[in-house]
C-alpha cells in the first residue's frame, strides 16, 4: 500500500511540474514577444527576427508535446492556437507588422494564466480500490492535463 501511495504522490507532483513547465515556457514566449515588439519599434529587423524565431521554437515544442489522441477537444484547440501563433509570427516577419505582437501577447497571456491555474489545482485523490467491472482502467487526470504530456 505504501508503494502505491508513493507512486501516486510522485505522479501527482510530476503532473503539477508539467503544468508549471508549460506555464514557464509560455512566460518565456511572452518575454520574447515583448522583446520582438520593442525591436520592431526600434527598427532592429534582425533582433525582431531572432525573437520571433525563439517564439516559434517554444510554440513548436509546446505543440509537439500535445497528446491529440487522449487530449480531446482541449488538445485540438491548443494545436489550433499554436498553429495560429506560428502563422502570425511569420506574418510579423514578412509584413513587418509589429501591431500583431499585441494579438500574440494576448493569446500567450491567456494561456499562461490558464496553465498557472492548472499548476495550482491539486490532482484528484487516488482511488482506494479499482472499480468493479470487466477491465479496470487507469484513472485519467482529465481536463487540460490530459491534453498535454511532456515526453522525455
Amino acid at each position: 500500500m505504501a508503494d502505491i501511495s508513493t507512486r501516486y504522490r510522485e505522479t501527482s507532483i510530476d503532473a503539477a511540474n508539467k503544468a508549471r513547465l508549460v506555464q514557464m515556457l509560455l512566460g518565456r514566449a511572452i518575454q520574447h514577444a515583448r522583446a520582438g515588439a520593442a525591436a520592431a519599434a526600434e527598427g532592429r529587423i534582425e533582433a525582431r527576427f531572432n525573437e520571433n524565431l525563439r517564439i516559434a521554437e517554444i510554440v513548436t515544442v509546446l505543440r509537439g508535446h500535445l497528446d491529440l489522441e487522449r487530449g480531446g477537444a482541449i488538445a485540438r484547440q491548443l494545436d489550433t492556437i499554436y498553429g495560429h501563433v506560428l502563422v502570425v509570427v511569420m506574418k510579423i516577419d514578412v509584413r513587418g507588422d509589429a501591431s500583431l505582437y499585441d494579438h500574440v501577447l494576448a493569446l500567450f497571456s491567456d494561456l499562461e494564466r490558464a496553465w498557472a491555474e492548472i499548476a495550482r489545482t491539486p490532482a484528484p485523490p487516488a482511488p482506494t480500490a479499482p472499480a468493479p467491472g470487466p477491465a479496470a482502467r487507469p484513472a485519467q487526470d482529465g481536463g487540460a492535463r490530459a491534453g498535454f504530456s511532456l515526453r522525455a
